[in-house]
């Protein structure tokens, strides 16, 4: 993705974790507790770097849903890997979490393919339907 520059006139490259490396996390036999944290962490970073590529979004709002999206994922929601129709629903109120959304579901292997990482480009930071149906059908 490039360099950001910090008010510090520091540069900073950001980087993508790949979907390789939450799976190798939930491989692990990690505590609940702590598979949860960690997840998060990952899912904090795709988000920033999903924010900071758009050039759009709330980052306070994905960072502070997080904790609390990577439990209920991982430790609550049954039936995921059936489907949609099948599996428990999850309902976030807080649209701005969105990018926090995105990346957990990436990391469970539940979303992804090419142009979810460019939403906010594509879309101007607002989700619409043309742009919904793109996504469904690219597996997310």
């Amino acid at each position: 993705m490039g360099d950001i520059q910090t008010d510090q006139g520091e540069s900073l490259e950001l980087h993508y974790v790949p979907a390789s490396e939450f799976q190798r996390l939930l491989r692990g036999q990690a505590d609940p507790v702590q598979r949860a944290r960690a997840f998060a962490a990952l899912a904090r970073i795709n988000t920033l770097y999903m924010i900071a590529g758009a050039w759009s979004g709330h980052i306070g709002t994905s960072f502070s849903s997080l904790e609390i999206m990577s439990w209920v994922f991982l430790n609550e929601m049954r039936d995921l890997k059936k489907g949609p129709h099948q599996a428990d629903i999850f309902f976030s109120s807080k649209g701005h979490d969105a990018p926090a959304l995105y990346n957990v579901l990436i990391g469970l292997g539940l979303a992804g393919g090419p142009g979810l990482l460019e939403l906010g480009k594509i879309c101007g930071g607002r989700a619409n339907r043309r742009r919904q149906a793109q996504i469904r059908r690219a597996g997310a």
